[in-house]
Order: C-alpha cells, then structure tokens, then sequence
C-alpha cells in the first residue's frame, strides 16, 4: 500500500508542474530514499535542457540513482562569473528530514551556497559564480540523491549587420533583444547594425534569388554576385561580421531563408516580424553553430519538439547546441571552399578594361584606376579554342584532355573494322582444327591489340589536333556582346586543363572594343603612357609595353620584378616624363616606396593545412560524414596564399591559429592549402579509407582495460570471419607519388610566398620564417621550402600529425628547431591499437633524431583515437609544454 501511495505522490508531482521538462518516466522506478530532479526556474538568466526525446538519448549521460531507478542528468548553462537560478524537486518526500540535504559542487561543500524551500517538494537553488563548468550534487546525508551539469560559458558578442534590397524598416533595438534572448542560453549576444537599403541595377527589390541548395552547403552563383558587388562597392565594410540581406524572396516561395552551415553571410526573405526574427534566429543558428535542422540524423520527428531548429516556431536549445553555438563563434566566412577568392599573388595577374577605337582606355574623368579592373590572380593562363568545325568542338573532357565528335567516329570507325575482321577471320578458320584454331585465336587477339592503339593513338592525335585551335592571342568569340560583369565571371570559372600551373610569372589582358573581346598575354609589368586631353586634364592613357623589369626613370630605378605590376608614365607635350606613378596589382601606390629606406627584418608565420573534409561538424569524426557516406571531396590545392584562415581550418577550433600566433609573435601572417584528394595519402582511395575507418575500433572507455587489439577483418559465408592484430589494418605502404605530386605543387605555392614577401620595397632575404604544418601540409611544405631555401632564414618547423612523414626530409642544420607531434604509434600498436591515429598513421620524418619527437600526453586520453588524435583542435596542448620539455615553444 505504501509503494503505492509513493507512486501515486510521484506521479501527481510530474503531473502538477507545467512546463517542464520530463525525465525518463518511462524508466523510472519509485525508491523509498527521496531524490531530487532539476529543473528550470521561471527566473533564470540563462539556459536549462533534459531528456525529453528518445532519438536524442545518446546525448544525456544516464545515472543510476542507488534505490531509486535511473534518470538522465539534465544540463544547466550559466554565464562566466555570474549566478542564477535552478530549481530541485524533492520525489519521495516521505520521511524527508531537510536537515539532511545539501548541495555540493565537485563533491565539495560550498559555503554560502543558497537554496529555499518554495513548497514542501519544490526547492529553488542560487548556482554560485564559477570559472569553469562542474557538476552540481545534491546529497541527502551522504548519499547522492540528484544530479546536475553546470556548463560555464564566457560572453561572446556577434556583430551582425541587415542589408535590406527591399523598403524595409527595421526595429534594431526588437532585432536585438529577440536574438539575444534566444541565445542567452550560450551566453551569446548580438550587436545589430541596420545598413541603408542596397539600390543596385542588377538587383532590384522585385528580385527573386534562385533555390538554394537543399544542403544548406553553398551558395548559388547568384549570391556570390550580390556579395561580390555589395563589398566592391563597399570596401571598407567590417569583415568581422556577420551580414544577412533582406530579399524579396525565392523563386520557392515556400523557402524563407538560407544560410550556409559555418558562413557568415545569408539572405532572407521580407515577412512579417515574427517570422522574420524566428528565421533570423534560425539563419545565425546553421551559420555561427553549424546547427541542423532537429530532425536530421535520426532526430526527433519534424514538429514534435520545441526546439529552434524544429518548425513549430518554438526557440529551445539543447546543451549540444549550446556548445556548437560557442563553437562557432569568431569564425567569419563569406566565400565558399571551390571559389576563387582574391589574393594578391599568383603567377598570372588579370586585366580587363574598355578601349576606344585609337586604342585609348574608356575612363571616367580621367581615372584610370577604376577603368582598369584587376579582379584577380590565378596559376594559371585561361584556355580557349576557336573551332568552327562542330565535329572538333569538344564534348566533354577526361583529366587534361578533350572529347570531340572526331574522337567518337574515328573510335566506332576502328572498332566496326575490328569486328569485321575478327569476323573474317573466323570465317576463315571455322573449318579447320588443331593448330589452325590457335593462330586465329591469336590472329583475333593481335587485331584486337592493332585496334585498341589505333583508338589510343587516334585519341591522342586528334588533341594535338585541338591544341592547334588554342587562341593564345586575339578575339574571343565566346564572349561576343558581354558587359564585364559577364566577362569577369567567365575568365573567372576558366580552366585551363593543358597547364594548371604556370612556373614564370605573366600578366593577362582582356580587352573589350565595341562589342568585342579580346585577349593578350603579357609580361608581369605593363606601362601604360598618360597625355593631356584639350582641356588639360590627364584623361588620355594607352598600353605602349611591357617587361619583366620595373623601370622607373624618375627614380633612376630598375629591378628586375618581383611581383605583378602596373607603371603609369605621365608625359608632356614634349614627349618627356612630367612623372611617373608606379602601382601594384591591386591598385595600391607604391611610388614613394621606391625610394631606397632600411628594410626591417621580419618574422614570417605560415600555417599549412591539409585535408579539408567537406562539411564542418562539432568534432572531427562528424567532418568527414560526407567522405565516408557519399565519397565527396574538395579539389585540389590552388597552390595560392592567402593572408587569413580561408578554409576555416585552424580558426574554428579554439582559435588554434590566433594562439599560436599569440605565441610567435609574427610580423605577418599568411595560410597556404596543402589539401588533396585521400588517393594521395598512404590509403590511396576513398574506398580504403571509408572501409578502414567504418572498421577500425573506437577507443576503449576503460583507459585501464584495452579490448582493441585484435579486429575482425570480414570474411564470407563458408570461411568465417578473419581476426587480425588491429594495428595491422593501418595502411603501411608509403605512397611516394601522392606525396610528390603534393610536394611538386608546394613549390608553385612557394613561389607565390616569395612575390608576397619581396613586393616592393620589402625583401625576405633577412626575414626568419616559422611554420605550423599539419596532416597533408607537411609534404606541402617541403615543396614550398625547394623554392624558399637561400632566400629566406628558416626559423622554427612544427610539423603536427603529418601524413606519411617518412616519405619526407628536413634538413636539420637549416633550422633553430624542428619538432614533430603527434601519436605515439610504436608504443600503441600492440597493447592499445584503439589510440592510434588512423587518418595518417605516424612514422618518424626522415632527417629527425627520436628526441625531437613529441608524442600526445598519457594525461590526454580522450584525443587519442583514429580521428582524435588526428584533430588540429587537439594540438593546443603543445603550448602547454614546459620549457624544460621537448617541443617548448618560446614565447616570442
């Protein structure tokens, strides 16, 4: 009778209390000791979350409350120093004696931690201000009879900017308190700027935008416009923001909003202010927190929860999403990862301009500047063919080469011949036995043999045939009857297939006369000659030549170049320089720095990244999902520098860059891409590596205890499954030609550094580099070091997880230091496979003693593992060496 009594309590107790949360009711078994469940407070400044879905219950660790049954441990964010409230409610109150109860934190009485009693079964506790996150305890004498985790977040502010292409107004003060409201529970908060409408010919406020992608991955070529034009136009905008632009709509009426998962920049459609705000909300979410929406991955059915991410409109955040949230943050992307983003080096640079029909350059009231367009560099030349002939037009191409009609008939032409002569043949020989029946099978083979060279020699021919019809020099029909914003965008997305890089530095012009365009190659540097018009202004210009010097006689100068660059000769009505102005390639004066002047030296901080998995999750295992379900990749490297994180790769993860740099000091800072495709790492193919990692054991829960050292490697039906020494399965075959194909394209890399380090009047000769290379970069590095040795001091290596390090070598008396981290692999393989790094298997750089190698502490067990301990945002613990240790960084 009593046990039912207690139910009965219990069950009316859940019932009782509106809005909240409900905790594993279906595994509850009612005890005879109370316990106390947390819940949220109607007061309380910041965040609470508890198990409510079964889909998510792999995210709730679940408890076993001695007497009492189990329950999932519910979460409670608070801010950094700050206090707020949590409620406890008392099940079981039977016998309750509160002299008993406490409430502890980390197991240790705090004193002067507050809690009343509202009613005999509700509590409400102060949480006291803390650092760091802990788990709050409530003991009832000495037994635990409730608990709760308290995570302990740092404000972070995001400034946020609306660009509305629509009449619009905007309250920013509501904007402001809705989103901060809906965040509070990570303790994030907004800035709100309110930008005047953009009025732009190209996009109205009728506009509809095209559907984006239903993977919230990209943007469409037509956003990328919008953005392209509205910071061209707008130069000095803050890139530390994030910018949402208010349309009129998509060409899906039923889409409201888009925003790319880890980007900074989304669009919106106009609605009323209630829906606008709940996808504003909704936006910064996938943006800023990589959320999804909460039925994804097997969550929750759509509409049956009240999260932000589900469709009922509601604004919950789980404590998972909290953590993406603060993830995210100061993390500023507004290009996608297949763009061509503008960098100021590259071995080709790119102009286009008007000209008229005397070969004057179109300005408006003399500026040059902004008639010529430098919108980019790239490695390589663009590529056009002028056919006429349709059957050589190609179809299609197969790696570096085309496919033209040509290549179809002549290839169906020989193979009806070697059909009708296999037919002849065994027309002939069908009589005949014994011996005769071997030379026609021979004979059969041998014509089979002669066709397929016939095809392969054919295919060949027929491109030297194409390469014929390049136009290196002259009119460009394909872009006939174009406006620059056209011709821009599709010099832009050129490839040239023939020659992806281009060793020697050049310069390419685009001119546009009349209704036509037209292409010249030139050397890096261009002079262009400036007169007065009849009313005396400088409003006449004309490219007169070129060279690969940059000679300015007013200065008496002449070096050979070091970069790309544009030289105006202004002359007078004698033909004699009045002056000269000499400018970069992104239109930067850099006249007065020809004037020789004391070249400080410099400490150069490079950063080489490797892999870039294709989507971006809240750890590292989630950021190769696409590899392993769909065998997705990014392209190669375009072997450019760039002078912040462009792929996101080192700053969303603690900031590892910012930390290092901190660390470094630099003068300046650049990133290079070593990424490439897994077929050049030592797995050799997509489908190695998906099967490797879908394999491979997680590392063990029990530090203490490993079970991982033997794997079943698959078998059949009739021979059984096949056990094999876990470390076994790790690939250990050097893939020598990946790496140098990643080390061949790191030179055109370093090349790109040295334009960047020796642009006028800077030279690296007495500058010390540092460089941070991870995974893939490493081989990267070693090409960009072929072309950067002599020129510049080497400094500091530090070469973290490399990939197929044995297959490289550092040159020890080059360098002050040289370490290398990553996992200990000798010392694991046999008793504890499951820490091994499984994404690049470690080996000892060639050229490196064992003392130089500094593997992941014992202490760190959780970044271990075949993703852990690969993951660029677990190395942040090589700052916390000691400098008496191996692999101290100095501070600098």
């Amino acid at each position: 009778m009593r046990k039912c009594l207690i139910l009965l309590v219990f069950f009316g107790l859940m019932l009782s209390v509106t809005g909240q949360n409900q905790i594993i009711s279906t595994y509850r078994e009612a005890g005879q000791l109370p316990f106390i469940e947390f819940r949220s407070n109607p007061k309380q400044s910041y965040g609470f979350d508890s198990f409510r879905y079964p889909e998510w219950e792999d995210k709730y660790d679940l408890w076993n409350l001695p007497l009492s049954g189990n329950y999932y441990i519910p979460y409670k964010s608070v801010g950094f120093r700050a206090k707020d409230l949590v409620d406890a409610i008392l099940v079981n109150p039977v016998d309750f004696n509160p002299g008993k109860l406490s409430f502890r934190i980390n197991d240790t009485l705090k004193t002067g931690l507050k809690y009343v009693f509202r009613n005999d079964s509700t509590i409400t506790v102060q949480l006291p201000e803390q650092e760091e996150s802990y788990v709050l305890k409530a003991y009832y004498d000495s037994t635990i009879i409730g608990r709760l985790r308290v995570n302990v977040y740092p404000k972070e502010t995001e400034k946020l900017i609306l660009i509305p292409l629509v009449p619009r107004t905007f309250s920013k003060d509501s904007v402001q308190i809705y989103l901060n409201t809906v965040f509070k529970p990570a303790n994030l908060s907004f800035e709100v700027e309110i930008g005047p409408c953009f009025i732009h010919s190209d996009f109205d406020s009728t506009i509809l935008f095209d559907n984006p992608p239903q993977g919230f991955d990209h943007y469409t070529h037509q956003m990328r416009s919008l953005r392209d034009t509205w910071f061209d136009l707008n130069p000095t905008a803050e890139k530390k923001a994030n910018y949402i632009f208010v349309i009129s709509g998509f060409v899906d009426p039923h889409i409201k909003s888009f925003m790319p998962r880890n980007k900074a920049m989304g669009f919106l459609k106009d609605e009323a202010d209630s829906v606008f705000y709940l996808q504003l909300a909704k936006s910064l979410g996938r943006g800023i927190g990589f959320l999804q929406e909460s039925w994804a991955d097997q969550g929750p059915t759509a509409g049956s929860t009240n999260n932000l991410m589900d469709t009922l409109g509601r604004i919950h955040l789980t404590h998972f999403q909290w953590d993406q949230l603060r993830h995210g943050t100061g993390s500023y992307s507004f290009f996608d990862a297949d763009e061509d983003v503008r960098t100021n080096n590259g071995r080709v640079a790119y102009y286009f301009w008007e000209e008229d029909e005397n070969g004057y350059i179109r300005t408006e009231e003399g500026n040059l500047l902004s008639a010529i367009k430098r919108p980019f560099k790239k490695n390589y030349l663009s590529y056009h063919l002028d056919i006429q002939d349709l059957l050589f037009k190609p179809l299609f191409s197969i790696g570096q080469y085309f496919v033209c009609w040509w290549h179809i008939i002549a290839s169906v032409c020989i193979l009806l011949l070697v059909w009708i002569g296999n037919r002849q043949l065994r027309s002939r020989f069908e009589k005949k036995e014994g011996k005769v029946r071997i030379w026609e099978l021979l004979l059969k083979r041998g014509v089979s043999l002669v066709g397929l060279t016939l095809i392969v020699f054919v295919f060949f021919f027929i491109n030297a045939e194409l390469d014929k019809y390049e136009v290196t020099s002259g009119y460009l029909e394909e872009l006939k009857g174009t406006e620059y914003p056209q011709a821009y965008r599709y010099i832009l997305y050129n490839k040239n297939l023939k020659r992806a890089n281009e060793e020697e530095m050049s310069s390419e012009i685009l001119l546009k006369r009349g209704e036509s365009w037209f292409m010249k190659r030139r050397k890096k540097v261009l002079y262009f000659e400036a007169h007065k018009d009849s009313t005396g202004k400088w409003n006449k210009y004309k490219l007169k030549s070129e060279n690969d010097s940059l000679i300015v006689v007013t200065f008496q100068y002449k070096e050979p170049a070091s970069s790309h660059y544009f030289v105006v000769n202004y002359m007078d009505e004698n033909g004699y320089y009045d002056h000269q102005k000499v400018f970069n390639h992104t239109g930067f004066n850099i006249t007065d720095r020809l004037i020789p002047d004391e070249d400080p030296a410099k400490r150069i901080l490079v950063f080489v990244n490797g892999y870039r998995p294709t989507s971006i999750g809240r750890t590292f295992e989630e950021n190769f999902a696409d590899i392993r379900k769909n065998g997705l990749e990014f392209p190669d490297s375009r072997n450019l520098i760039y002078n912040f994180d462009r792929y996101d790769y080192w700053r969303p993860w603690q900031e590892f860059d910012l930390v290092m740099q901190k660390r470094i000091n630099p003068s300046e800072t650049f990133y290079a891409d070593g990424h490439f495709s897994v077929a050049t790492s030592n797995h050799r193919s997509l489908l190695n590596f998906t099967s490797l990692a879908n394999k491979y054991p997680k590392r063990c829960s029990n530090p203490e205890h490993h079970i991982c050292q033997y794997t079943d490697a698959g078998g059949s039906r009739w021979f059984g499954s096949t056990k094999r020494e876990t470390a076994t399965l790790l690939p250990d075959n050097a893939n020598k030609s990946g790496f140098n194909k990643r080390k061949e394209n790191g030179k055109i890399a370093g090349l790109n550094l040295l334009q960047l380090l020796n642009e006028v009047p800077n030279k690296s000769f007495n500058d010390t580099l540092f460089i941070v290379a991870h995974s893939m970069g490493f081989a990267y590095t070693l090409g960009m070091l072929e072309e950067l040795r002599g020129k510049i001091n080497f400094g500091e290596f530090y070469i973290i997880a490399p990939e197929n390090a044995e297959s490289g070598k550092v040159y020890l008396e080059e360098w002050q230091k040289v370490w290398q981290y990553g996992c200990n692999h000798e010392r694991w393989k046999s008793s504890a496979p499951c820490m091994l790094d499984g994404v690049a298997p470690q080996t000892k750089v060639d050229g490196l003693h064992d003392t130089q190698r500094v593997y992941i502490p014992d202490t760190l067990y959780k970044r271990h593992g075949f993703f852990n301990s690969h993951f660029i945002g677990y190395y942040t613990w090589i700052l916390d060496i000691p400098e008496d240790q191996p692999g101290y960084m100095k501070q600098r």
